[in-house]
């Protein structure tokens, strides 16, 4: 019967757990992206400013922020 090395399985879990993190941060960042894309058409479909920040949830500067950012 073999034993388990503690160090060697702790490090697998960590290694699992950077792993999966990484993966959630890069979708975070690309539905991030689809939301600002989203408000930004908005925008150009001549919704006002405060009706998306309303129906987002964030302030109005929050919107603006998104409007003058670079693509």
């Amino acid at each position: 019967m073999t034993r388990k090395d503690p160090q060697a399985s702790a490090l697998r879990k960590l290694e699992v757990a950077m792993s999966i993190a990484a993966q959630a941060q890069e979708k975070a960042s690309a539905e991030r992206e689809h939301i600002e894309d989203a408000v930004r058409d908005a925008l150009a479909a001549g919704v006002k400013v405060s009706v998306i920040a309303a129906r987002m949830g964030v302030t109005v500067q929050r919107v603006y922020q998104i409007k003058n950012a670079k693509s």
